[in-house]
């Protein structure tokens, strides 16, 4: 009987990890994998939005509404969004000091993911059709929607 050999342990550096796995979607033009809108900020929101532009393109949906009817339903939207951070942010407050912080943290999570997924939407919707983004009805009300004002 001859000894086992050792295994080595192989380590890919994550830079040249993501790289492989960037030429390999280039290469088979798969969609762009699903993140979290909260979690993009900077060039990975601009992908994610002209990603979802190019979406919205591809589909027709922008080309057959009105640019007065699709601002009307953002604000709408925007405005039920509006309402649903506000119940949760009641729900939160009404967590128990200790011992829920989990609870708390995830709730947390679910208002920033509601936001920015209406955020990046929006302004996808409205690349799309042509308009103005930065003339959006929710476009600078970010700083109106923080998570800090409990």
């Amino acid at each position: 009987m001859a000894p086992k050999a050792n295994k080595v342990k192989q380590t890919v550096n994550k830079k040249k990890r993501r790289q492989v796995q960037a030429t390999a979607v280039a290469n088979k033009r798969l969609p762009a994998p699903v993140i979290k809108a909260s979690k993009t900020k900077g060039k990975k929101r601009q992908e994610l939005v002209a990603y979802l532009t190019g979406a919205a393109k591809a589909s027709g949906a922008a080309a057959a509404e009105v640019p007065e009817k699709l601002k009307a339903r953002q604000a709408a939207e925007f405005k039920e969004m509006k309402a649903k951070v506000a119940k949760l942010k009641k729900e939160r407050k009404k967590l128990p000091k200790k011992g829920s912080k989990s609870e708390k943290v995830a709730v947390a999570q679910q208002i920033k993911e509601l936001i920015h997924s209406t955020q990046v939407r929006h302004q996808a919707e409205l690349a799309a059709a042509g308009l103005d983004v930065a003339a959006a009805p929710g476009a600078g009300e970010a700083s109106m929607m923080s998570d800090d004002d409990v």
